[in-house]
C-alpha cells in the first residue's frame, strides 16, 4: 500500500545519513515554465487585463486555484483592442506617415580652410523641422517625449579653401533615424472571484507540514518561472515573492478583520533570522503600500501561527483596497520558505473571531492503487482479478479545527462516473489533525478493464462529510487523475528533495514487485538541479534481479563506453526517458530493480517525493554492500515496460544470455582469475579514462602492475564480439 508521510521531519539545506544525502533544489520544476503577460521589449499583440473589484468576505484556504488566468482569445467577446503609434505629428495629432524618414538634425555646415588648416566652421539650418511626439512602445500607459524632426534627414557641407568656395558641397547621410512603427494592445476583462493577480508564490499541495487544510501559498526565493531570482549569487538577499490580491470594495464596511496562519520551513528550508514574511495594504486613497505586519525567520519552525489584524484606517475602507503578503529572502535558489493557509477578510467580525469551525481534509489523495501511484495498463487489464490491486482501506488526513467533535457522515468515492459510499470507522470527527480510515474492500470498485486500448485515465473525487457546522466545502473534497500508462511509478511526480551518494562507483537501486514478468525498454528518472551542473557526470544504467530481497544479479547494465548523464526535465511533472543501449528490451522476472551506478564521488541529485513513503524499497551500495535507504520518501525513477506505448520504436530484442564467464576475487590485489576463459577468448583493460592498458589471451591476469583504482575488463571472442565485461576494482 502507498504509505503517506505525514510526520514532522527535520530538515536542513542538506542532510546526509553516510554516503546518502538529500539536497535542497536549487530550481522548482514543478512550477516551470510559467505563464508572462508580455515578452519581448513591446507591447504589440500584449494583452492588458482589467480587474473586477472583489467583495468581501474574501477567502482562500488554498485547496483550489484561486490565481487569476492569465488567458484570453484575440476575438474574445470580453476583449477591446486600441492601435498605438511611435511618432505623432502634434500640429494635428495625426500619425506620422510611414513612408516619410525623419531624423533629429538637419543642417548645412560651412567649413572655412586656410593653409590647409580649418579656421572656423559656420552651421545654418536648411529645414525648419517639425515637433513630433516618440511614444515609447514598450510600456503602458504610451507616452513618449516631444521631439523637433526633420524629414531632410542629411548634412550639406560646403567648404571654403582660402577664400574661394567649393562648388560642389559634400552630402552626409544621418545614421539617427526614426521609423513609424505601431502597436496594438488587447485589453481583457476578468471577472470572476479568483483573487490573487500576480503568481510569484506558489500554490502547493504538498510544502506544508501538518496543514490546516488542503494546499498552501509558499514563499522561497524563486521566481514565477522556478529559477532563482539571482542565480549565480549566493550572497544576494532581497524582495522574493509576492502574492497581491485584486481591488476590494471596504467602502462602507465595519468591524473589517484580516487574519491568516503561517508556517516557517514546512518541508523546506528553515529561513534564516534575517528573512522575515511580510503583510502590506494598499490605500486608493493615498496611491500607498504600508507594511501593517510581519515576521522574523526565528519563528518556531513548522509550527502554524496566526495573524489577526483589524483594518481600521479610512484611508484602507476604499473602493479599491488591496492587500499583498512579500518575504525577503536569499534569492540564489529554492531557500527560506514561507507557507500561508486560510487567508479570511471579512466584515461584522470582532478581536476574538480566531475559531476557524471547518472540517477539511488535508492531504490530497493521489492513487487508489495498493501499491503505486502509476502501473502499466496492459499489466492492470491482464489480472484476472483487479480488485486485488486496489485499496481495501485508505487513511485520509482530516483536519477538525473547531474547539470541540463533529458528527460523522460517511462520505463518498465518485470514480469513473460511479459512486462507492466510504464509510468511517469513526463516530466523530475529533478535534485537531487524525487520521482516519476509511472502508472501500466490500466494494467492487477496480478501474474497469479494457484490452482495446494501450492506456486510460480515471477522474477520482473523495469527499468527507460531517452533520456538524462546517465553515468551507470546498475542502472537503479531494480530486485526482489515476494514469495508466506503461510504467510503474511509486512517486507523485513533485520532488521535494534531491537524493544523492557521495562516492566513486556507487550504486543506486529502487524495487518493483511488477503484476507480471514484462519487457523493459528504458527507464524515466527525474534529475533535480541543485548547487553544481551534474549533466556531465558519467551514470551506467542497470537492471537487477532479486537477490532475497536486495539487489542481486545484473541484468543489464550500459557500456562503459555507451554510458548515460543526468539531465534536468524543465517542465513541471515531466522527467527524462533512458533507453537501454542500441535500444535493446531487457527481460525481466516480477521482482526486480532499476538505478544506475556512478563513476565518481558527486551527488548527482534524483528527485525525492517526501509525501510517498517507500523507504524499504530504496537500496544503495556504496561499497559494503547492499543497504535501505535511511530516508523515508520515494525516489523518483520509474522502468517503462514494452506495450502499444513503446517510447522507442526500433527495439530489438532481449539480450541474448553470455557466456558463464566469472572473474575472481573483486577486489582484487594480487592476481585476476578468470573461470569459463577459453583459448580463442582475449582480453582487454581499460582503466577509469578509458586508456586501454593491457591485451592477451591468459585466464590468470597479474594486476601488481596496476595502480589503485578502477578497471574495465572485457572478453572477447574471435570474431572481437564482446562476450562479458566486469568493472574490477584495485584497492
Amino acid at each position: 500500500m502507498i504509505k503517506k508521510g505525514f510526520l514532522l521531519c527535520f530538515l536542513l539545506p542538506i542532510i546526509s545519513f553516510g554516503q546518502e544525502t538529500l539536497g535542497s533544489l536549487t530550481y522548482n520544476v514543478d512550477i516551470m515554465p510559467a505563464f508572462k503577460l508580455k515578452a519581448g521589449n513591446d507591447l504589440d499583440s500584449t494583452f492588458l487585463f482589467n480587474y473586477n473589484n472583489l467583495e468581501v468576505p474574501v477567502f482562500d484556504d488554498f485547496s483550489t486555484n484561486k490565481w487569476v488566468k492569465y488567458a484570453a482569445e484575440f476575438n474574445g467577446s470580453n476583449v477591446t483592442s486600441s492601435l498605438y503609434y511611435y511618432l505623432i505629428e502634434v500640429s494635428n495629432s495625426t500619425p506620422i506617415d510611414p513612408a516619410i524618414v525623419l531624423c533629429d538634425s538637419a543642417y548645412r555646415d560651412t567649413v572655412y580652410i586656410v593653409n590647409d588648416t580649418v579656421v572656423g566652421m559656420v552651421r545654418t539650418s536648411f529645414t525648419t523641422g517639425f515637433d513630433v511626439v516618440v511614444n515609447d512602445l514598450s510600456v503602458f500607459p504610451i507616452s513618449g517625449p516631444i521631439k523637433k524632426l526633420y524629414n531632410e534627414c542629411y548634412t550639406i557641407v560646403d567648404t571654403v579653401i582660402d577664400g574661394v568656395l567649393d562648388v560642389s558641397p559634400d552630402t552626409l547621410e544621418i545614421a539617427n533615424k526614426y521609423y513609424q512603427d505601431s502597436a496594438r494592445v488587447f485589453f481583457a476583462d476578468i471577472t470572476n472571484n479568483d483573487i490573487w493577480i500576480d503568481d510569484y508564490a506558489c500554490h502547493n499541495y504538498k510544502y506544508g507540514v501538518v496543514p490546516k487544510s488542503l494546499g498552501v501559498a509558499t514563499f522561497d526565493g524563486l521566481n514565477n518561472n522556478g529559477y532563482p531570482y539571482d542565480f549565480g549569487s549566493p550572497n544576494s538577499y532581497g524582495e522574493a515573492d509576492f502574492l497581491t490580491s485584486k481591488p476590494i470594495n471596504l467602502l462602507g464596511k465595519s468591524n473589517i478583520y484580516l487574519s491568516f496562519l503561517y508556517q516557517p520551513r514546512g518541508l523546506g528550508n528553515s529561513p534564516e533570522a534575517i528573512d522575515s514574511l511580510i503583510l502590506e495594504m494598499y490605500s486608493p486613497a493615498a496611491d500607498q503600500w504600508y507594511n501593517v505586519w510581519g515576521v522574523s525567520g526565528d519563528a518556531t519552525d513548522d509550527v502554524w501561527g496566526m495573524a489577526h489584524l483589524e483594518i481600521t484606517a479610512n484611508t484602507f475602507k476604499q473602493n479599491g483596497f488591496q492587500f499583498r503578503f512579500k518575504n525577503k529572502a536569499s534569492l540564489s535558489g529554492n531557500l527560506d520558505h514561507w507557507h500561508i493557509d486560510y487567508v479570511n477578510l471579512r466584515e461584522n467580525s470582532s478581536v476574538n473571531d480566531t475559531i476557524i469551525s471547518d472540517l477539511a481534509i488535508t492531504y490530497p489523495i493521489e492513487t487508489l492503487l495498493k501499491d503505486y501511484t502509476a502501473v502499466p495498463w496492459d499489466h492492470y487489464n491482464n489480472l484476472s482479478d483487479p480488485n486485488i490491486a486496489m485499496v481495501p482501506s485508505y487513511e485520509m488526513m482530516v483536519s477538525n479545527s473547531d474547539v470541540v467533535p463533529k458528527f460523522t457522515n460517511a462520505g463518498t468515492l465518485e470514480m469513473d462516473g460511479n459512486n462507492f459510499s466510504l464509510p468511517v470507522a469513526s463516530l466523530n470527527w475529533n478535534v485537531g489533525q487524525n487520521l482516519y480510515p476509511f472502508n472501500v474492500g466490500l466494494q467492487p470498485y477496480a478501474y474497469p478493464q479494457n484490452s482495446s486500448v494501450d492506456k486510460a485515465e480515471f477522474d477520482v473525487k473523495m469527499n468527507i462529510a460531517t452533520s456538524s457546522t462546517n465553515q468551507h466545502l470546498e475542502n472537503d473534497t479531494t480530486y485526482f487523475t489515476q494514469y495508466f500508462r506503461n510504467y510503474y511509478a511509486y512517486d507523485d511526480a513533485s520532488a521535494e528533495s534531491g537524493y544523492g551518494l557521495l562516492d566513486n562507483n556507487a550504486e543506486i537501486a529502487i524495487k518493483f514487485e511488477a503484476y507480471e514478468a514484462d519487457t523493459l525498454t528504458g527507464v524515466l528518472m527525474k534529475f533535480v538541479p541543485n548547487v553544481s551542473d551534474v549533466t556531465g557526470n558519467v551514470i551506467l544504467l542497470t537492471v537487477w534481479g532479486d537477490d532475497e530481497g536486495k539487489p542481486g544479479d545484473i541484468l543489464y547494465q550500459d557500456d562503459f563506453f555507451k554510458p548515460h548523464f543526468p539531465d534536468y526535465a524543465a517542465a513541471k511533472n515531466q522527467f527524462k526517458y533512458y533507453t537501454f543501449n542500441d535500444n535493446k528490451a531487457i527481460v525481466v522476472p516480477k521482482v526486480f530493480y532499476v538505478g544506475f551506478e556512478q563513476i565518481e564521488d558527486k551527488n548527482l541529485y534524483l528527485g525525492f517525493d517526501k509525501n510517498n513513503l517507500n523507504q524499504d524499497k530504496n537500496f544503495y551500495n556504496t561499497g559494503s554492500g547492499w543497504s535501505n535507504s535511511s530516508f523515508p520518501g520515494s525516489i523518483m525513477v520509474r522502468p517503462v515496460f514494452s506495450t502499444g506505448l513503446n517510447y522507442t520504436l526500433n527495439v530489438v530484442g532481449e539480450i541474448e544470455t553470455t557466456q558463464t564467464i566469472a572473474m575472481y576475487p573483486n577486489p582484487v590485489s594480487q592476481t585476476l582469475t578468470i573461470d569459463g576463459f577459453q583459448n580463442t577468448y582475449s582480453v582487454q583493460i581499460h582503466d577509469v579514462s578509458g586508456k586501454l592498458i593491457y591485451t592477451g589471451n591468459e585466464s590468470h591476469i597479474d594486476f601488481v602492475q596496476f595502480s589503485s583504482g578502477f578497471y574495465l575488463v572485457s572478453i572477447l571472442d574471435e570474431n572481437k564480439e564482446l562476450l562479458h565485461r566486469n568493472k574490477i576494482i584495485k584497492p
